[in-house]
C-alpha cells in the first residue's frame, strides 16, 4: 500500500485543483516497503514540512504476504512546495508500539519489554503501548524518536524469530540513528 501511495501522491497533489481521497488495499506492514506507521509518522511529517498536506488512516492492517489491509489517504492540492529546513536534532524522547494480530499476548509483551529495557539505557522518557489487531496474523514493533519530524524505526515479526530479537534489531537501528545526532 505504501509503495502505491508513494507512486501516485505527488501528481495528485501538484497537478490537480481539488482534494483526492485514495483507498488502497493490500499489505500495510511488510519487510520490503515502508509500513503504514512509518508513512503516518515520519513520511507524512516530512511532507508537511514541504507544505504537502496528507491525512492517512489505517482502516485494517494487513501483514505480508497475505495482505488484506486497507488504508485511506486524503490529499490536499498544493501549488508550491516549501524549502526544507531540517536542522533541529532529535529529542531524548522515545515511543514504543508493540502490536500483535491473532497471536499470543506474551509475544507483544516480550517485544515491548525488551525494547523498554534497551531504551532505558539512554533515557527514562519513554512511552509505550501495546495494540491487538484482529484482521490479520503477525506482530509488529515500532520505535519513534521525537523531533522536528518524528523518526520511526520498525520491523514485522517473522515466524521462528523470537520477539526479543525483533526488539533488539529495531532498537539497534533507532539507537544508531539517535546517537548520530541527526535531525
Amino acid at each position: 500500500t505504501s509503495l502505491v501511495l508513494q507512486t501516485i501522491y505527488l501528481p495528485l497533489m501538484c497537478k490537480t485543483q481539488s482534494p483526492s481521497e485514495i483507498v488502497i488495499e493490500g499489505g500495510t506492514h511488510n519487510d520490503k516497503a515502508p509500513s503504514f506507521h512509518f508513512m503516518q509518522t515520519t513520511w507524512r511529517a516530512w511532507l508537511a514540512q514541504l507544505g504537502l498536506e496528507i491525512k492517512l488512516e489505517l482502516k485494517k492492517p494487513g501483514f505480508y504476504p497475505k495482505g488484506g489491509g486497507l488504508i485511506i489517504a486524503n490529499l490536499q492540492p498544493c501549488q508550491t512546495i516549501n524549502a526544507l529546513n531540517a536542522v533541529t536534532p532529535l529529542k531524548n524522547r522515545f515511543e514504543i508500539l508493540s502490536a500483535i494480530a491473532n497471536l499470543p499476548e506474551h509475544i507483544g509483551q516480550r517485544q515491548l519489554r525488551q525494547a523498554e529495557i534497551r531504551l532505558e539505557t539512554v533515557t527514562r522518557d519513554i512511552s509505550s503501548h501495546m495494540e491487538r489487531w484482529t484482521s490479520c496474523t503477525g506482530s509488529y514493533l515500532a520505535i519513534t524518536i521525537d523531533g522536528q519530524v518524528p523518526t520511526l524505526f520498525d520491523q514485522i515479526g517473522l515466524k521462528g524469530k523470537p520477539a526479543e530479537k525483533i526488539a533488539h534489531e529495531v532498537c539497534d537501528k533507532a539507537l544508531f540513528h539517535y546517537e548520530q545526532g541527526a535531525c
